[in-house]
């Protein structure tokens, strides 16, 4: 729980830096941290509707090495 606390954190304090798509895949994990910590890349991007590009870019942009760090 403390690296979801961690994440959560990270996301609000980048909040108004973010990209529109990044916006949205905030906005999910926020709503759901315990669901996204057991998606796939491929079931979260088709959850949002955000590429698997994308969500591998934000997970970077919170300085992890890629989604599966994230």
């Amino acid at each position: 729980m403390e690296q979801t606390k961690d994440v959560v954190t990270q996301i609000r304090e980048n909040y108004n830096s973010f990209s529109k798509s990044h916006r949205k895949l905030a906005d999910f994990i926020l709503e759901a941290p315990g669901e996204v910590a057991f998606l796939s890349i491929n079931e979260l991007s088709q959850k949002t509707g955000i590429s698997p590009a994308t969500i591998t870019r934000f997970a970077r942009r919170l300085e992890f090495q890629g989604y599966a760090d994230f």
